[in-house]
C-alpha cells in the first residue's frame, strides 16, 4: 500500500466508525458551526446534508435549551469539556428529542474544535435502571460523560476526528 492508499483507507474507516455510533455525533467550530456529523443527527433534525452544512448547533434547540447549549459550548472552549441535557428540535417543529450531550475540545489542523456525542435520555435512564438492579451505583455511563478522565472517550474515535479531512460532511 502506498501512503495515499493508507490515508484513504483510514478516512473510510473513520467515516464508517463515526457513522456507526448508536447516538448522535457532531464536531463544531468555536462559533457553533457544524463541521462533521453523523446521519443520526440529520434524521433527528429532519435536515438534508446541505442544510446541515449551514447549521449552527445552538439553533437546533429552542428557549432555555438553546441558551444552555450555548453556555456548554463556551464551557468546552474554556475548560475543555462539558455536558448538558437538552431537547433537540426537528426542522418542522414537531416534538423534540430529549438527550444528554457531552462535549470535549480537541485540536484539528492547529485549531480548536468541539466534539459532541449525544444519547437519548431514555438510554441514560435505562442504563441507570440496569445499574441499580445490579446494586452498583452509577452517576453516568463513562462512555457518555467524560468526567475528569481524559481516556474515557475512545482514543481511536478522537484520532479519526483529529485526522479527518477538513471539509464539512455528513458521515
Amino acid at each position: 500500500n502506498t501512503m495515499l492508499d493508507k490515508l484513504l483507507d483510514r478516512d473510510t474507516f473513520c467515516k464508517e466508525m463515526i457513522g456507526s455510533l448508536p447516538g448522535i455525533f457532531c464536531m463544531i467550530d468555536a462559533q457553533g458551526n457544524l463541521l462533521m456529523w453523523n446521519r443520526n443527527l440529520e434524521q433527528v433534525l429532519q435536515r438534508s446534508p446541505e442544510e446541515m452544512a449551514s447549521c449552527h448547533l445552538p439553533d437546533c434547540f429552542v428557549g432555555e435549551d438553546k441558551i444552555n447549549v450555548g453556555n456548554a459550548i463556551h464551557k468546552v472552549i474554556e475548560e475543555g469539556e462539558a455536558s448538558v441535557g437538552a431537547v433537540l428540535n426537528a426542522k418542522d417543529g414537531t416534538g423534540g428529542r430529549p438527550c444528554h450531550l457531552a462535549g470535549r475540545r480537541i485540536e484539528r489542523d492547529g485549531m480548536p474544535v468541539l466534539v459532541w456525542l449525544a444519547v437519548g435520555i431514555a438510554a441514560v435512564i435505562a442504563m441507570r435502571i440496569v445499574s441499580a438492579s445490579r446494586s452498583s451505583p452509577m452517576a453516568a455511563p463513562a462512555s457518555w460523560s467524560w468526567g475528569s478522565s481524559r481516556g474515557s472517550m475512545p482514543a481511536l474515535l478522537m484520532s479519526c476526528v483529529a485526522h479527518s479531512r477538513r471539509s464539512t460532511s455528513s458521515i
